[in-house]
């Protein structure tokens, strides 16, 4: 299943970003089209006309033109204005999914927040020889794609493109600020 269809040109600055982001999570974003044959093949199929690219058609019919990586996050996954959770996790990387796993894995609702996609350093490592229960090695993005997986099994909520800045106690609750492009914004 495709959830996401790219149209611009092939080194546009969407596809490189979705692409990246499709390679480190393993997740099928979807298919890419060179303005040409979008135009001759997609703009009547879509009925949409686009005066800017790259455009990104959505699972629902939508279409986003020009998109921020927030604007395409909160398309396909989680958008952080409608969560709530007991447990927050800033970073996707093995820590991260690791707390991600354990959090939910006892119940607790879990949200993990990564400003880029999950995996962090070591997701683009070639082979992790130093991971508990892998005597062999295991490859980063095989790794980050099993603890992602075995995250999201257990209820753990995924947020990307957001940068957390900042945590407040206000009363019980506790408050991240986080930044998206160029504004900030607070999740309470």
């Amino acid at each position: 299943m495709e959830l996401i269809h790219i149209v611009g040109d092939e080194l546009s600055r969407v596809q490189m970003r979705s692409a990246s982001c499709s390679i480190a999570t393993e997740s099928p974003t979807g298919s890419t089209t060179p303005r040409p044959r979008w135009q001759s093949d997609s703009s009547e199929e879509h009925g949409v006309e686009l005066k800017t690219l790259p455009a990104v058609f959505l699972l629902d019919g939508s279409v986003l033109a020009d998109p921020t990586d927030a604007q395409i996050m909160d398309a396909i996954g989680e958008n952080l204005h409608e969560l709530s959770c007991d447990v927050a996790v800033v970073g996707g990387g093995p820590a991260g999914l690791t707390s991600a796993v354990y959090a939910g894995s006892e119940g607790l609702r879990t949200l993990v927040i990564e400003r880029h996609v999950i995996g962090g350093q070591a997701g683009a490592s070639s082979l992790i020889r130093n991971y508990l229960g892998f005597p062999r090695g295991i490859s980063g993005a095989e790794l980050t794609q099993r603890a992602y997986q075995q995250a999201w099994l257990f209820g753990a909520k995924f947020v990307f493109a957001r940068e957390v800045t900042r945590l407040r106690a206000n009363g019980v609750k506790k408050i991240l600020t986080y930044r998206t492009d160029a504004r900030s914004r607070q999740r309470r």
